[in-house]
């Protein structure tokens, strides 16, 4: 907290840190700290489906070399301080990302579904399939959309 007068109200330096807030607290030998920020392309994706992480630094530069972390797996950024990743596991996973010299980013979440299965049959072995749970005989004009 500072006040700006003496008459002046305290105000505070930065936001109030709610219950369930993290709080990353870096120390560095000189004042050029810098911090990693994070940007997960997607959120929510399916067993071996690709997405995307992005690290920049607090000037919104790309930083290349930065260690990301999924669960317990680890990926390292390319020069454009992006990996592509993909997960074969379902579940919920925290995303985050460290290099040396840098305060390590905020922590994501993405969450790994299971694939849809669909399958997909012929008009004919749809009409057989029909006729043989309605034992009657359907003829292609009634189905709509075929």
């Amino acid at each position: 907290m500072f006040r700006k007068k003496k008459k002046q109200k305290a105000v505070p330096a930065a936001p109030p840190v709610e219950e369930d807030d993290e709080i990353l607290v870096g120390y560095l030998e000189n004042w050029e700290a810098h911090a990693l920020k994070l940007n997960v392309d997607k959120t929510e994706v399916k067993k071996g489906e690709k997405f995307t992480v992005s690290v920049f630094n607090e000037t919104n530069s790309r930083v290349g070399g930065a260690t990301v972390f999924v669960g317990e797996n680890n990926y390292k950024t390319n020069n454009n301080g992006t990996v592509t990743i993909s997960l074969s596991k379902k579940g919920n996973f925290a995303v985050y990302s460290e290099k040396d010299d840098f305060v390590r980013s905020e922590k994501k979440n993405i969450q790994v579904k299971i694939k849809n299965k669909s399958h997909i049959m012929s008009s004919n072995s749809l009409i057989k399939l029909l006729n043989i749970l309605f034992n009657q005989k359907l003829i292609l004009k009634h189905l709509i959309g075929f």
